[in-house]
């Protein structure tokens, strides 16, 4: 990242710039301090990548009076395919990697990778031993719907229906039904909320999403705009020449975080004159894509 960069379209915000949020961040700190759970839904666009990078920076832990020490953090970007041994795998080399310089944890870890499959039980270990240093695991997982798919997926694949109903169950257990849970916290990012993902489970099933906050990410107020994006003492100030309408620049944005982004990025990049329409066009050359992931979903 450049030192001077103003603007980051394309690439999620970097923690020391990351603004807004205040409300949602108030209720997710709340359930870290709890050991709770939180599923952040949102469309593309909307900063949710953003979101999870400033909650494992310590300015996060800082502001909140939270002790960033206490926190084993292992962030997990679920894009790809799913196996149940591959995603703990993942998890726990990442978690030894945070563990660095504890030799009795990371040999411990290293004898659960060892395993050939890994079981909640085994899951269940590493929390306790982390328990016992004064320390909790918190597990950060992107695009989480990626990994759950849709429901649709699921109608004429019984074993696939039944691997991710198994390890949901695993991740339910661990969360709410096991006195390691108290050492356990975890923050999702999706698409939809939950229970429009993954396999359908029956009304008389067991609640597998039950135990999560829900936050719902929306666009940006206007109050938020005006505060972040047309405040000339503000980073992330969008100059807008006196011959654009700001409310024209804002309408097309929708208030999204990325097409602000964007939008910043293209005036600054742009001579003074430039006009609304040349600005249109590059705006929807460069958002395309964007605007087709947001339809889509």
């Amino acid at each position: 990242m450049p030192p001077n960069q103003q603007f980051f379209p394309g690439t999620p915000v970097p923690p020391e710039k990351f603004v807004g949020r205040t409300s949602e961040l108030y209720r997710i700190f709340s359930q870290i301090n709890n050991r709770g759970h939180v599923a952040i839904y949102g469309s593309s666009g909307m900063g949710k990548t953003s979101l999870l990078n400033y909650i494992k920076s310590p300015n996060f832990w800082q502001e909140k009076g939270l002790d960033f020490s206490e926190a084993l953090i292992v962030y997990y970007n679920c894009e790809g395919l799913f196996a149940p041994n591959g995603f703990w795998q993942k998890i726990l080399k990442e978690l030894r990697n945070q563990a660095k310089g504890d030799t009795d944890l990371e040999g411990k870890i290293d004898d659960v990778l060892k395993l050939e499959i890994i079981k909640v039980r085994d899951i269940r270990l590493i929390l306790r031993e982390i328990g016992k240093r004064d320390k909790f695991l918190l597990l950060l997982l992107d695009n989480y719907h990626r990994m759950l798919g849709t429901q649709e997926e699921y109608i004429n694949n019984l074993e696939k229906s039944r691997e991710m109903e198994t390890f949901l169950s695993a991740l339910c257990n661990l969360a709410v039904h096991s006195q390691e849970g108290q050492y356990f916290s975890t923050i999702v990012t999706v698409s939809r909320r939950l229970n429009d993902l993954g396999p359908e489970i029956p009304r008389s099933g067991s609640p597998l999403y039950g135990y999560y906050l829900y936050l719902d990410l929306k666009p940006f107020s206007h109050e938020d705009i005006d505060n972040y994006f047309l405040n000339s003492e503000g980073h992330f100030f969008i100059s807008i020449p006196s011959n654009i309408q700001a409310e024209k620049v804002l309408e097309i944005t929708g208030g999204y975080p990325i097409l602000l982004q964007y939008a910043g990025h293209i005036f600054s990049q742009s001579d003074i004159g430039i006009d609304i329409n040349t600005f249109r066009a590059k705006f929807k050359n460069q958002t395309e894509k964007i605007f087709k992931d947001i339809w889509r979903e």
